[in-house]
């Protein structure tokens, strides 16, 4: 559960950081107190980054409980260490909140508006290694 759990909420993050780029941004730059627009600014960006860190910790909290060092069978021949669930989940989630800030973006001239940038391959190169799935 914890893989695809992280997977839903690096979707989340990266579409949080996306739309807080694109449509929450130009928003702060209307306002006329340049302090008060760097703050907002910057709450709505942790925000995005808080929002799905916080919900993937609090859904997976009964999940990530500390694994025992050494399992031992009932027949005393074997044993193991467990893979531990603290590594794949917050960082997953970290990074699909990272792509979501590599996506190149630009002022739409004249206009108080973002959009991705339109630069031809640059724009291909930095839009589908983002989009396209990966498998570890």
């Amino acid at each position: 559960m914890s893989a695809r759990v992280a997977a839903l909420f690096a979707v989340l993050a990266l579409g949080l950081h996306l739309g807080e780029t694109l449509w929450l941004e130009p928003l702060t730059w209307r306002l006329h107190h340049v302090v008060l627009g760097l703050l907002t600014s910057f709450s709505l960006l942790a925000a995005s980054a808080a929002v799905p860190i916080g919900g993937y910790v609090l859904l997976t909290r009964s999940a990530r409980r500390r694994p025992r060092t050494w399992h031992l069978d009932m027949r005393k021949r074997l044993f193991t260490a467990p893979a531990s669930p603290y590594s794949t989940g917050p960082s997953s989630v970290a990074m699909g909140w990272i792509c979501g800030g590599i996506v190149l973006t630009e002022r739409v001239p004249n206009q108080e508006h973002k959009r991705i940038a339109q630069l031809g391959v640059a724009t291909t190169l930095t839009v589908v290694p983002v989009l396209a799935p990966s498998r570890s």
